[in-house]
């Protein structure tokens, strides 16, 4: 996990003659944005005014836009929730805070000249409208895990890989950081209409993995909250579900996140759950039909709190798992086994 994207700010301030003394206007196109804009909800009514401004100029590559804050803090607030909220706003490098007389400015540096943020545009699009083609009309959740798996599946990890805190990194180039991860996912979820945000934090430290910055998203499904991390899902030897559609409970236990976190009600529709892979009360037989019932030689099975170091324990300790598959015709004299005792999952492959 890399470092989430961090905008510099640097105060300055402006005297005397200078464009500052003549206020533009852009066209009004966030209102036409249909994202979720996660951290543009959690924002009082002048930091989204401001939001709005500057989400409006960057989306016109302009110079500057005049904002109600006055101070580099509450100017950060607002243009990491931009940043963060909207993945197609991939070409901003850098930002200051411009005083003139009793007026405040924001300014923009960007990393890509015109021609070639249009370019970038173009070939988004054009990945989007081929990623999505084939999945327009299919069910909602379907859609979810499809581009959950197709983020995973077309990405590497790497961790100084050009341009790897934007979309453009993971989207056009297949390598990038969780940043990219997570942008790409969103960015897809928007072009078809999915209610998904990015969401940032620091993830809580393992034994085996420290504290770090992490970047990850938020799904709205049927008036509820879920969470996914393909970056964690991509796996060195496969793609996992734990980080695909878990709840508020799990996430909070992942990660320490900026802003609110909004709770998940409903647990049916948590991967797992969903998906017949969930046990509530351990038994040797339910692990069987979901052995019978898991494609290839390998299944994940998320367990309840209060089942799950029972489930260890029989499965693993005293070797049931070696039962189970005898019983369901995959005969092996060795498993490959993981579990996370986060997510309350194991995973076993025979």
């Amino acid at each position: 996990m890399r470092k989430t994207a961090i905008i510099l700010i640097v105060a300055l301030t402006i005297s005397g003659c200078s464009f500052f003394n003549r206020d533009v206007s852009y066209p009004d196109v966030f209102t036409q944005d249909g994202g979720m804009h996660w951290y543009y909800r959690q924002l009082d009514a002048n930091q989204q005014i401001d939001y709005q401004n500057i989400y409006n100029c960057l989306a016109a590559y302009g110079s500057h836009v005049a904002i109600q804050a006055t101070n580099v803090s509450e100017l950060q607030v607002v243009v990491d929730a931009v940043v963060f909220d909207n993945p197609e706003i991939f070409y901003m490098a850098n930002c200051t805070l411009n005083q003139q007389g009793k007026s405040y400015y924001f300014e923009p540096q960007y990393l890509f000249d015109r021609d070639e943020v249009e370019d970038y545009r173009d070939q988004l699009q054009a990945k989007a409208q081929s990623v999505t083609e084939d999945i327009a009309g299919e069910d909602e959740y379907d859609q979810i895990v499809y581009l959950y798996e197709y983020v995973i599946n077309h990405n590497e990890y790497v961790t100084n890989a050009d341009y790897n805190q934007t979309v453009v990194s993971s989207m056009i180039y297949g390598k990038t950081v969780c940043a990219g991860y997570a942008s790409m996912f969103q960015y897809l979820s928007d072009y078809i209409g999915l209610d998904v945000g990015s969401m940032v934090g620091i993830s809580i430290e393992t034994s085996s993995n420290p504290s770090q910055y992490h970047q990850w998203n938020v799904v709205e499904y049927e008036g509820d909250y879920y969470y996914l991390d393909p970056t964690w899902g991509d796996a060195i030897d496969g793609l996992l579900y734990d980080y695909c559609m878990y709840s508020s409970d799990i996430m909070t236990n992942l990660y320490e996140p900026t802003g609110e976190v909004y709770p998940t009600g409903n647990l049916a529709n948590t991967y797992y759950q969903r998906n017949d892979q969930y046990i509530d009360d351990y038994s040797l037989a339910q692990v069987e039909a979901i052995i019978k019932n898991s494609p290839g030689r390998s299944c994940s099975i998320q367990f309840s709190d209060d089942s799950y170091n029972l489930a260890k324990r029989r499965l693993i300790s005293q070797q049931e798992i070696f039962t189970a598959l005898q019983n369901t015709g995959y005969l092996s004299n060795n498993i490959d086994y993981l579990t996370n005792d986060i997510t309350k999952t194991i995973y076993v492959e025979y």
